[in-house]
């Protein structure tokens, strides 16, 4: 069973399961988020799911290159077919495989690095009875640390990297970034409402960039998704 999502100003359409992980508010913010990609660039999506992001970018920013990367074989059909309805096989080559492992070949390849990964640490909290769900919300199958280490593995030198990431987790984020060479750029906090903390963070981070950290005004998701 599976659903169709039209997002009518992209001429989009998103096909996702019913009973699996689908894609939330979180992916279009950091698609929002992201100002410009140079043509004749390559995007690596890692964890990309139903390629919301990549598919969303495809649409913004003309003639780059994507290549989603996607462990699940469920969500990775989804993700084929909605580059396939929506005619952008040219723009596209999904990868079904963990990103820890992909090949030497892909070493210093991509301009930019796109992820909405997993926010909690494996057994922390409640875990979906879900397979698809515990694997996108929970660090199954690898954390922060092998995300940012497979990224400057895979980042050409001042290539930019965006995540989006809990709150209260954004020290982890900037020390994992500092020890990976990735230095934070831009940051934009995200609250549920105007009298709520912050709960989810959206960062830029340049591989071997120089220091110099914006803090961003933040973002109110009632007022913007209500």
């Amino acid at each position: 069973m599976s659903t169709t999502d039209y997002i009518k100003d992209l001429d989009l359409k998103i096909f996702q399961p019913v009973k699996s992980y689908r894609y939330n508010e979180d992916s279009v913010l950091i698609a929002d988020f992201i100002e410009n990609i140079k043509e004749n660039s390559k995007v690596a999506d890692l964890g990309a799911g139903v390629g919301i992001i990549s598919l969303l970018l495809c649409k913004k920013f003309k003639n780059v290159s994507f290549y989603p990367v996607e462990i699940q074989k469920q969500l990775f059909e989804y993700l084929k077919k909605n580059i396939v309805e929506n005619n952008l096989s040219d723009f596209f080559q999904p990868i079904n495989l963990d990103y820890r492992n992909l090949p030497k070949n892909f070493n210093h390849f991509f301009n930019v690095v796109v992820s909405n990964p997993p926010y909690r640490k494996r057994g922390e909290g409640r875990v979906s009875s879900n397979e698809a769900n515990a694997i996108s919300r929970h660090e199954t199958y690898g954390g922060i640390e092998d995300l940012l280490m497979t990224s400057e593995r895979i980042l050409k030198d001042k290539g930019r990297i965006y995540l989006s990431f809990l709150s209260e987790r954004l020290t982890d984020l900037i020390y994992y970034m500092r020890h990976f060479n990735m230095e934070p750029k831009r940051i934009i906090p995200i609250y549920p409402k105007r009298d709520k903390s912050s709960n989810l963070i959206i960062v830029e981070g340049v591989k071997k960039g120089g220091k110099g950290l914006t803090i961003l005004p933040p973002f109110f998701r009632r007022e913007a998704f209500s």
